[in-house]
């Protein structure tokens, strides 16, 4: 029976990791999610099995592999310049060194590359180029892209607009 709700919908709010080696001896994003799924010793659901072989099913619980396969509906927000996935990543905004620079720039192609597959599976992706994580407090509403903020999509999506 419905209630006059709109159907359920996720904001997945700075989770487009990407499966990029750090710039420093700090452990891979990707080895870290590898282990994790390892240890939690979950049977991977079987639209991921479809995606994934065996060995590589530590991918569902990865951003960059996971948003675009997700069943749900939902928005996701990510600053293509992560700025939490970047300093983990041994990126030091302020010292920006031509290597940097360049590292930066790849990171944020690939988060773009993430936010396309997201919306060609169906999905919203709000995605501005801001050194920022997460889009909390007044960012939800402030940062703008083309004229429209994360609060604006996700009224939209809610509404039934995925544009």
């Amino acid at each position: 029976a419905s209630l006059g709700m709109p159907p359920p919908f996720g904001v997945l709010d700075g989770v487009a990791y990407q499966d990029v080696p750090p710039l420093n001896s700090w452990t891979p994003l990707a080895e870290q999610c590898e282990r994790v799924w390892r240890a939690l010793q979950v049977e991977p659901p079987a639209h991921c099995t479809a995606q994934f072989p065996a060995r590589e099913a530590w991918k569902c619980i990865m951003g960059t592999y996971a948003l675009p396969r997700l069943a749900s509906e939902f928005l996701a927000v990510t600053f293509l310049y992560d700025s939490y996935q970047l300093g983990n990543l041994g990126y030091m905004y302020g010292q920006v060194t031509a290597v940097d620079f360049a590292y930066a720039e790849w990171f944020r192609m690939l988060n773009e590359k993430t936010n396309a597959d997201v919306y060609a599976a169906g999905n919203s992706a709000f995605g501005p180029a801001c050194y920022e994580h997460g889009a909390g407090g007044d960012t939800w509403f402030s940062i703008k892209v083309g004229g429209v903020s994360a609060d604006d999509m996700l009224r939209d999506a809610l509404r039934g607009d995925y544009a």
